[in-house]
């Protein structure tokens, strides 16, 4: 074929042969002069939800004579049929084979694979019918615009990973002239890198964690991720997550991070030396209004102490991602940091800047901003628990994910609730029907209350020593609680145990000469006078009293709960899906299931790891989310013709002989 020949093409046909889904798309020379980003796509119906998808499962069906049958939904569906009856031992399916080709060492074309059953076929046999399926259905649709379109008339794109090896492209080559395209008027389009891992760093108000997975786990599995697990010395217990704390020096170097900071700023304390030392925890809420992205703000340490935000938010980046690198090194000693694709989560209702400021402390930390991804922790979880239903194949409440169906993401957090409303589309996509709302009523709101409440049984006194000579008496007490509150159960009739510190007892007897465990009643918000025991080093008292600590909290969720619900946009939401760490709470849980009986109420088991394997995910794959809504209205500044009816007298003017009105807003976005 001449160069003349291979430039006289018709239309221009793309492939993109997924591990999970398979699409493809064409335009015309004509098409592309007039628009090059306008292609017409394939559609396929879906059989299971009656409506058209632009994409199709990459799965193919031979008969047990090994002859092609179906490719796509049709195969699912035939196969499924085939089961009914018993009939599907001898037949072969292969579902997401692609995993295979990035095997190839060779392009071989005797390579075999097994299918569901364990049964053989080459390789190349289940890659070539695969693309000649494809490439005869986008010769129906270009014949549908241009009867006498011929195979030589349209030029073939198939897209292969960046990384592919030269065996890989050269049997995805061979694949594609076995399926009958013609060599010449074929292209291989590399698809962007992809890394090697992902490590997604959830950065909480609380507790903060990473977990990370390989590309083959997650083509293997995609909810499979490994979740860090942390030690804490003072328990010597295992936890997923760390608390979210930093120490300096008093010379403003780093020294620990998580449980390990906290074990030293105690041993500090114990030697009266700490007050010089840099200690912050609970520092992510600081971002929660910032308002402009300046690297020089300052915040304040357990002592009143400034430093800058940037350096303690950085400090603590650099420390998750150093332990994840010699974790990975561990195990792969040529691992690169470009080999990693790094995801930090941020709450959906932070400001445009606090998410530039979390981005550009991540790039204080080293991580290549080519390599980072953002992404809001409602989304993330939503993703989780997608995965994780289909996974499953729980039919009850996969219909959360059916086409057209609308539910609404509450990510309950440590510092913020964070809902999203999102509606499922027919490509399984999603878009974002009410932008990303919330408040700071996370489960440290809780905390708080109940150190209110131990504040008050106290005295101003008892507080005021402490806050001089031991404020590390009520960070105790509020580590506690945090512990003790999970055992808080709705309508128990089981009393709530929380350790008290015994310095707590101390200080109280030395200012009051007296006894704090004589103290039988207390005054409680919202409650008034309740009863309180004190048995050895533990205070109690009834849990309907206890559930009194969340009210302020579950009052504003349900409040703003049903407010977006009472939104025009809101109207048709069927599903609240609950995660976070608080979410694993039975008090918020039952709370939101009475206040919303008509609801499906979803909790996946894990709750407070949902974001964080949401995110790793979405570091291998971000394509769930299609379209959001913008926080803000965009427009610009205009004047028009006057027109009294509608513009204000204040803003006319003469121009040019005419009357305009000035000041008047031109909506873009």
């Amino acid at each position: 074929m001449t160069s003349s020949e291979k430039d006289s093409y018709l239309f221009v046909a793309a492939i993109g042969f997924g591990t999970s889904y398979s699409e493809c798309s064409f335009s015309s020379k004509d098409d592309f002069v007039r628009n090059p980003t306008n292609a017409y796509s394939k559609e396929w119906l879906n059989h299971s939800s009656g409506k058209m998808s632009k994409r199709t499962p990459t799965c193919i069906l031979f008969t047990k004579e090994k002859e092609f049958r179906h490719f796509g939904f049709e195969a699912e569906v035939k196969y499924a049929e085939l089961m009914n009856t018993n009939e599907h031992k001898e037949w072969f399916l292969f579902k997401r084979f692609k995993t295979s080709f990035y095997a190839l060492t060779s392009s071989d074309a005797d390579v075999v694979m097994e299918d569901e059953n364990g049964k053989p076929m080459t390789v190349l046999t289940v890659f070539s019918e695969s693309i000649r399926y494809l490439k005869d259905s986008l010769l129906e649709e270009c014949r549908a615009q241009n009867t006498d379109v011929k195979l030589n008339d349209v030029k073939w794109v198939i897209t292969v990973p960046v990384i592919s090896s030269d065996p890989e492209k050269s049997f995805m080559r061979l694949a594609a002239t076995e399926a009958g395209i013609n060599p010449e008027m074929l292209t291989l389009a590399l698809k962007p890198k992809e890394a090697l891992f992902v490590a997604a760093i959830d950065f909480g108000t609380t507790y903060s964690g990473y977990a990370f997975s390989s590309r083959d786990d997650f083509k293997r599995d995609p909810t499979k991720a490994y979740l860090k697990r942390w030690i804490d010395p003072s328990s010597t217990m295992m936890y997923n997550k760390t608390s979210t704390c930093v120490l300096f020096t008093k010379e403003g170097k780093f020294s620990h991070f998580g449980f390990d900071a906290e074990c030293k700023y105690s041993d500090l304390m114990e030697n009266n030396d700490h007050k010089e030392w840099y200690f912050f925890r609970r520092f992510k809420m600081c971002l929660y209004a910032l308002k402009s992205c300046n690297e020089n703000i300052n915040i304040k340490d357990e002592t009143g102490k400034p430093m800058r935000s940037l350096t303690v938010f950085a400090e603590s980046i650099r420390y998750m991602k150093d332990s994840f690198l010699e974790q990975c090194r561990w195990q792969n000693t040529d691992l690169q940091l470009d080999d990693i694709k790094w995801v930090i989560t941020v709450p959906a209702i932070w400001s445009d800047p606090a998410k530039s400021f979390m981005r550009l402390a991540a790039i204080e930390a080293g991580i290549d901003s080519e390599m980072l991804a953002i992404v809001l922790e409602p989304e993330a979880a939503a993703i989780y628990v997608k995965h994780i239903l289909v996974e499953r194949k729980d039919d009850e409440q996969l219909r959360t994910f059916a086409p057209g169906s609308k539910y609404v993401v509450v990510d309950a957090g440590g510092g913020t609730i964070d809902t999203t409303a999102h509606e499922v589309l027919e490509d399984d996509h999603v878009i974002e029907l009410i932008r990303a709302t919330g408040g700071d009523w996370g489960g440290t709101s809780v905390d708080e209350s109940y150190l209110n409440f131990i504040k008050c049984i106290n005295g101003d006194k008892v507080v005021k020593k402490i806050l001089q000579d031991q404020s590390s008496i009520f960070f105790e007490t509020t580590r506690e609680f945090e512990i003790a509150k999970r055992t808080i159960k709705p309508n128990s009739d089981i009393k709530f145990s929380v350790r008290i510190p015994p310095g707590l007892c101390t200080t109280y007897n030395t200012v009051n000469d007296g006894d704090l465990k004589s103290i039988n009643t207390a005054s409680m918000k919202n409650k008034g006078q309740v009863g309180v025991t004190f048995t050895a080093d533990k205070m109690r008292l009834a849990s309907k009293d206890a559930e009194c600590f969340f009210t302020d909290s579950i009052s504003n969720i349900c409040l703003h709960l049903t407010n977006l619900f009472e939104q025009e946009a809101g109207k048709g939401i069927t599903t609240v899906i609950l995660v976070g760490g608080y979410a694993e709470s039975p008090v918020l849980s039952n709370a939101i299931k009475s206040k919303f009986p008509q609801m499906r109420t979803i909790i996946p088991q894990e709750a407070a790891w949902s974001v964080l394997r949401g995110a790793v995910i979405f570091g291998h794959d971000p394509s769930l989310i299609k379209q959001r809504r913008s926080k803000y209205t965009y427009g610009i500044s205009v004047y028009k013709q006057f027109d009294p009816s509608e513009h204000d007298e204040k803003h006319k003017f003469v121009k040019n002989g005419k009357l305009w009105c000035d000041l008047l807003f031109n909506k873009l976005i």
